[in-house]
């Protein structure tokens, strides 16, 4: 459950620069004349080989179409949903859409293994149902397990194991404990997964338990109660897609922005993701995620299922729908847009051509303001981190490190092009992207970087006294000062760096 991440999904390409340059921050940590004196050809003077480089800066993800703080804060000054929408959409309209259409998620990738188990919701629930490819289904109840593995040749293994039933009601001390039932082995192609309480098995609420590994000690658990679960064979690891109504279902589940923050925010962020959702469910499903069309991750958006569902998520969703078919959704030109949105900027949003290389008319750098204000975005309205010199000088390719600069912004004021020089003058450049994802920076709204303070050099000792000391007996002279004793060099200061950002739950 969280904000959106740095890296979400990609689907663009960049294809021109639309951006002024905007002057570069000097960040060297040295005056402009020690600079130039240490990057001139032929100085003397070597740049840094070890130590820490301070960098600065505001904003956490691509920063391209909605900011969620930018949402929260417009939300707090007493901003609707729409206006917030048009204004981090360009030239955009917010009407309802049809939306009552199926979307297929996936929810665990690349598993080793899957075990599922129901849990009733409601009184009688827990009721659930195996449907394999090449055998009849299986009903089962609560408290019976099924274990999936990949076997090979696109087969799935399944293993059935069924909660021992109580005998008959006799005294304890007469009746042995019931024996559970051998488990119950299956090689099947597919298997589809209902529960009760849903369109494919109605009946008392119930939800679907799902713990999937992934590698070796990797492990996650996830509950979902709507929709129904498609397992597939991917390779040699089993997939699982989850098969949801987008109107009455998917959208419940969204865990993109904290369920405490106003309503108008809240029904901004149902409605992007809606969107988001409502363009995908269009394209074919593909075959290497077990035929989804979205990630249940920030490669699409976020899908938490159960856990999401609290009521004030669930209140905005609801009040977003139109009808039992439709909700409100953001066009252009009359089509639903694919309504990208990260978590917060540097000041401005960016434009699309500077991200991804396509330039897309709705998705055009603007003011977000509330972003850089620490009352509405106290993690990430300015961040610091610490890159070691080593490490940048392997990422330019250079010996040693006079100064380092952001030398180009793009439109929405993030580095585009980074330039670091070293003390004989040789300059090598990176795109502020690479050196981002490289550094693991939050964001590529680069306000500064500082090279460690070069060490204060060793004082000379002291002259010896050109007299003969006098001797024990005799003071000192009235006239001669006792020599002071020479300072010791000051130590290099450490660079100071904030605790990694970390995400913001749900509720």
């Amino acid at each position: 459950m969280a904000l959106r991440a740095r890296w979400s999904a990609a689907g663009l390409g960049i294809a021109g620069l639309t951006a002024a340059l905007a002057t570069a921050s000097v960040v060297t940590g040295l005056s402009g004349a020690d600079a130039a004196t240490r990057t001139a050809a032929g100085s003397t003077t070597a740049g840094a080989t070890t130590g820490t480089v301070t960098v600065t800066g505001s904003g956490y993800g691509h920063g391209v179409g909605l900011s969620q703080y930018g949402a929260l804060g417009m939300a707090r000054a007493g901003a609707t949903a729409t206006a917030i929408l048009r204004h981090y959409y360009t030239g955009v309209d917010v009407a309802p859409v049809k939306d009552a259409v199926d979307v297929r998620v996936n929810v665990v990738d690349g598993g080793r293994s899957i075990v599922l188990r129901s849990a009733a919701v409601d009184a009688g629930g827990g009721a659930w149902r195996l449907v394999p490819d090449a055998v009849p289904p299986l009903d089962l109840t609560a408290g019976d397990t099924v274990q999936v593995t990949p076997k090979g040749s696109g087969q799935l293994a399944v293993t059935v194991t069924r909660a021992p039933q109580p005998g008959p009601a006799t005294p304890a001390p007469a009746t042995p404990a019931p024996v559970p039932a051998a488990p119950q082995q299956l090689v099947v192609t597919s298997l589809d997964v209902q529960w009760s309480g849903t369109r494919a098995r109605p009946g008392p609420a119930t939800t679907l338990g799902v713990t999937s590994r992934t590698g070796s000690s990797s492990r996650r658990l996830r509950s979902y109660r709507w929709g129904q679960l498609r397992l597939s064979p991917v390779g040699s690891t089993v997939d699982a897609v989850a098969v949801l109504d987008l109107h009455a279902e998917y959208l419940r589940g969204i865990a993109e922005m904290p369920s405490s923050w106003p309503a108008a925010a809240l029904q901004v962020q149902a409605i992007a993701a809606r969107n988001y959702a409502l363009v995908a469910a269009a394209t074919a499903p593909r075959a290497g995620c077990g035929g989804c069309q979205l990630w249940d991750d920030t490669r699409s958006q976020v899908y938490a299922g159960w856990t999401a569902e609290v009521p004030r998520w669930v209140a905005a969703v609801v009040a977003t729908q139109s009808s039992p078919s439709t909700a409100l959704g953001v066009l252009y030109q009359g089509k639903p847009v694919t309504a990208y949105f990260a978590s917060s900027t540097g000041g401005r949003t960016r434009d699309a051509a500077d991200v991804w290389g396509v330039a897309v008319p709705y998705l055009r750098s603007v003011d977000d303001r509330w972003s850089v204000d620490p009352s509405v975005n106290p993690g990430f309205a300015r961040w610091t981190r610490a890159a070691s010199v080593p490490r940048l000088l392997a990422l330019f390719g250079l010996h040693d490190l006079a100064s380092i600069a952001v030398t180009s912004r793009d439109a929405g004021g993030a580095a585009r092009l980074v330039t670091a020089t070293s003390a004989d003058g040789t300059s090598r450049s990176l795109s502020g992207n690479l050196l981002g994802s490289r550094l693991g920076l939050p964001g590529d709204w680069i306000t500064n970087l500082a090279l460690p303070a070069p060490p204060s050099p060793p004082s000379s000792p002291a002259p010896p006294p050109s007299s003969p000391a006098p001797p024990p007996s005799s003071p000192a002279p009235s006239s001669s000062p006792a020599p002071s004793s020479s300072p010791a060099p000051s130590a290099s200061p450490t660079a100071s760096h904030a605790a990694s950002g970390t995400r913001t739950p749900v509720g």
